[in-house]
């Protein structure tokens, strides 16, 4: 063994007793992770067990704005535009967790600031009484039951009386049920194909995961009342999605 050697031994010696070391050292927490983060490849361990830890939390709690829904949905920017009414119902517990990982974890957001999301399975129909109430597994349990999903980013807030989200409504209808639900979903596929923008559509479309607070889609009240307004634009195509919690029945998620 060198001379030369030594030190670099030393130092890794040191760094293996300081990261064994971290669960049983009483660092003061942010000064202590803070510095652990800028060491090499300690950051990323460290994120990803934020990430895992929030996964585990995310998909054990009923989602505040789980329920059953009623969308209307117009294809054309002129008042004389076509409309459907789509009916929807979404699992209580998210399917996914940690969506966008580059976000900040919740007990990281300043107040406005997006964290990560989740996915909650959604299925639509035509008529309210065509959603189902039960599932197996992550699917709905009727084949009747449209399918789609919703990304929900949630706002950090400052406030317990009114919770932002940056959600994306996928809805999508059976379409064995009629050949109105295979227009549908021709329509909402072809404005999927753009991005998020202003219900007028004059805005220039941006990605939901960029949006700020003020741009909430989803809007959650002190009194659990949910509204949803947003509309996707793709050159001509285009859709613009509003709606409102009408009961707070869900699928629970086994």
């Amino acid at each position: 063994m060198t001379s030369r050697s030594i030190p670099k031994l030393r130092t890794s010696y040191l760094l293996t007793l300081l990261v064994c070391g971290l669960p049983f050292v009483p660092m003061h927490a942010q000064g202590g992770i803070g510095i652990l983060r800028r060491l090499p490849g300690i950051g990323d361990v460290i994120t990803a067990a934020e990430l895992m830890k929030n996964t585990e939390e995310i998909r054990k709690t009923t989602s505040p704005i789980a329920g059953t829904y009623r969308f209307v949905v117009h294809f054309d920017t002129m008042p004389s535009s076509d409309s459907m009414v789509v009916y929807a119902r979404t699992f209580d517990k998210p399917t996914t967790a940690a969506v966008g990982g580059n976000f900040p974890s919740a007990s990281r957001a300043t107040a406005g600031q997006m964290i990560q999301g989740y996915v909650l399975t959604v299925v639509c129909a035509e008529r309210i009484e065509d959603l189902p109430t039960q599932a197996i597994g992550e699917s709905a349990n009727d084949a009747a039951a449209g399918g789609g999903i919703a990304l929900v980013y949630p706002f950090a807030g400052d406030t317990t009386a009114t919770r932002a989200f940056a959600a994306d409504w996928i809805l999508l209808l059976p379409e064995v049920s009629s050949e109105t639900s295979k227009v549908f979903n021709k329509r909402m596929k072809d404005a999927r194909k753009g991005a998020v923008s202003s219900l007028d559509g004059k805005r220039k479309p941006r990605s939901v995961n960029n949006l700020s607070v003020e741009a909430a889609t989803t809007i959650l009240a002190a009194d659990n009342s949910v509204r949803i307004a947003y509309s996707l634009v793709q050159q001509r195509a285009f859709a613009s999605i509003r709606g409102e919690r009408i009961a707070m029945t869900s699928i629970p998620r086994p």
